[in-house]
């Protein structure tokens, strides 16, 4: 058995990324799915150039039903935004990183961790245990098939050390990949 996980905001979710969803991804692994994204109909960020764009975090339940939407409180609630916030956890801004993208990151790195929680609940609930789990963004069109039972450990070409755009492989390591961030 095997799960696709779904975490982020589903940005143009309808139109683009479920449609590449359902061909690269789920017709070459037919896998149970699940998702976290966060209540938030507005976003506007400077890097990726929204202002005021709109969004609808109902349609990922055109994917599935196993979905968690949470608001931007239930996040401050569940992380130590104070602790984290402090100087020494601040990225350079002169990198192109400021407060704001910080913070988003952080709510990625809670919705890793979330959809993560809401599939091993499923598990629990229905005694099963996957073997394969793929990670994978609410906001990214896929354009070429991807078969999570390709490899023990994979993630895309990219972004040298940091990857936040896709994981997939054996159970063990997805452990990892959800897991690591907030503790290190």
């Amino acid at each position: 058995p095997c799960a696709i996980l779904l975490f982020g905001l589903a940005k143009k979710f309808r139109d683009q990324v479920l449609p590449s969803i359902h061909e690269h991804i789920l017709n070459i692994s037919q896998c149970d799915v699940f998702a976290h994204t966060y209540n938030i109909t507005t976003v506007s960020s400077h890097r990726n150039g929204e202002d005021n764009d709109t969004i609808d975090p109902s349609e990922i339940l055109d994917l599935t039903p196993n979905v968690l939407i949470e608001t931007v409180q239930d996040f401050e609630r569940q992380i130590n935004l104070t602790y984290l916030l402090q100087p020494r956890f601040q990225v350079d801004p002169k990198h192109g990183w400021g407060k704001e993208s910080y913070v988003n990151m952080l709510k990625q790195w809670h919705s890793i961790e979330q959809v993560w929680r809401l599939m091993q609940h499923h598990e629990e609930e229905f005694n099963i245990q996957y073997d394969r789990v793929g990670f994978f963004r609410s906001d990214v069109e896929y354009i070429s098939p991807i078969d999570i039972f390709n490899g023990d450990a994979v993630v895309p070409a990219f972004g040298k050390m940091t990857n936040d755009r896709m994981f997939y492989g054996l159970y063990e390591h997805a452990h990892v990949w959800a897991n690591i961030r907030f503790p290190s």
